[in-house]
């Protein structure tokens, strides 16, 4: 059965530079940069894939207040950096690199940054951990009827076109697009396959219970701008129905690796389960 991996990457800067407001495309480049050293087949087959990759990134934690749309950078100055892997082999290249020796750094545009530390369990990190998927069937709830997720990066789930031809992008949490977007990575990336009929009983029996300090935020990409929204958000099951209430807990735990939603390898869409406020 397929492993995940969430790694927290701590980091700091080795020189003066900038940042851009939006650094998902430079992790995404530097990511494929570190594989493409010890894995130059696996990583140009990253680079052409279609669709969903098999990773996610977050945006880059801990970085100063923004001046001009840029973050100023000293050398010393700390940051983060969260990765999951959805691919056995890609974690294995992925650490390969990391034990070629110490010292391994990353190049985000101007700025470099050393990798001082990675933390690969929750003991080390509430934003990192490891599971199988065979793991998180096991321990899926028939029985939990409410949950809540934290979107803690702007989240835009896709819904085709419209009429226009122009991409739809759906901002806010509702159900079924975000159990969509779940079912689809777990059915990509997990175990076994979750039907299509999964999403019609979310839309029929989940509804948004509650949500706290709902956010939008612009993210720029080099092809544009993209709206994405964040905060916490409770949901409540109204069906007791034992097999899809097993699959709505599964794709809510799984969520901490697969992210929720669009670009996900470029800093959108990272997604843990959390437990409900009071």
């Amino acid at each position: 059965m397929p492993t995940f991996h969430a790694l927290h990457i701590h980091l700091q800067a080795t020189q003066d530079a900038s940042l851009p407001m939006t650094q998902g495309h430079l992790s995404h480049a530097a990511f494929l940069a570190l594989i493409d050293a010890v894995r130059p087949e696996l990583a140009s087959e990253l680079h052409d894939r279609k669709g969903r990759k098999p990773f996610t990134l977050s945006p880059v934690w801990g970085l100063p207040s923004a001046h001009k749309d840029k973050h100023k950078l000293r050398a010393g100055q700390q940051a983060r950096l969260r990765l999951t892997l959805l691919d056995t082999a890609l974690f294995q290249a992925f650490m390969q690199k990391l034990l070629a020796g110490p010292g391994q750094r990353i190049r985000l545009g101007q700025a470099e940054f050393l990798i001082t530390e990675v933390r690969g369990t929750p003991e080390g990190s509430e934003w990192a951990g490891y599971t199988t998927a065979a793991e998180l069937e096991q321990r899926a709830s028939a029985e939990s009827t409410r949950l809540a997720l934290q979107f803690k990066s702007p989240t835009a789930i896709g819904m085709g076109r419209a009429d226009s031809g122009k991409s739809k992008r759906e901002t806010l949490p509702i159900p079924r697009y975000v159990w969509a977007s779940l079912r689809g990575n777990w059915n990509q990336f997990g175990g076994r396959e979750i039907p299509l009929g999964f999403e019609a009983w979310v839309e029929t029996n989940v509804v948004t219970s509650r949500v706290d300090s709902w956010q939008t935020a612009v993210f720029r990409f080099r092809r544009g701008l993209q709206v994405g929204g964040y905060g916490h958000v409770s949901y409540d099951a109204l069906d007791l129905a034992p097999t899809f209430l097993r699959w709505w807990n599964l794709l809510a735990d799984f969520a901490f690796y697969s992210g929720v939603g669009y670009k996900t390898g470029m800093g959108m869409g990272t997604t843990r389960r959390i437990d409900e406020r009071e």
